[in-house]
């Protein structure tokens, strides 16, 4: 997979045809063992997706009663079986309630990369829109540009598309149908 400009796969960042729009791929969950399918028709497994694993349980626990009673020792046990599995050593204790928070946070965003949690987190943690919010922030993508003389590859980080997003997206309209048969069903903000 040779990205680059000029490359097999090259992405030039401003094009709908292109698989990714940023430069980057997701090598997560791959059996780099397997060879490239030559269609998309054929399938290299046929193993289930994962819906549900045991590191989500211990991260949902941890921010659970995090939330709930503050940063006990049951959260850094879960925090530290998870780190554990991954070969990290262990958390040291000591943290407020908000640092452990902001952690549990930047822990589920690498731990569950890639396995459709994030939408679902940002929305929970009402961090979706606004100044700060996730999704108002531009999408950045790698453009890789070798030199025609040397071969030197030059990466360049570039604002692939701006995004906007509005606190009324986190919720979905109720069916106008709905509303006629209640009248005190109120239609959420913004629809």
């Amino acid at each position: 997979m040779t990205t680059r400009i000029g490359g097999n796969n090259q992405i030039d960042l401003n094009s709908t045809s292109d698989i990714s729009n940023t430069g980057y791929y997701g090598r997560k969950t791959l059996d780099e063992r397997i060879p490239a399918q030559t269609s998309r028709a054929l399938t290299a497994s046929g193993a289930n997706y994962v819906i549900f694993r045991f590191g989500e349980v211990l991260l949902s626990y941890a921010e659970a009663q995090n939330e709930a009673v503050g940063p006990d020792a049951s959260v850094y046990a879960a925090l530290n079986q998870l780190r554990k599995r991954a070969g990290l050593p262990d958390l040291a204790a000591g943290m407020s309630q908000g640092q452990l928070r902001d952690y549990i946070h930047r822990e589920r965003r690498v731990e569950l990369a890639f396995e459709d949690k994030r939408w679902f987190d940002i929305r929970r943690w009402k961090i979706t829109a606004g100044p700060t919010g996730v999704l108002n922030t531009p999408s950045m993508g790698m453009q890789i540009t070798p030199d025609k003389t040397t071969g030197k590859l030059t990466y360049a980080k570039v604002k692939v598309f701006e995004n906007r997003f509005f606190d009324f997206q986190n919720w979905m309209p109720i069916p106008q149908q709905d509303i006629a048969k209640n009248t005190k069903l109120v239609q959420n903000p913004g629809y």
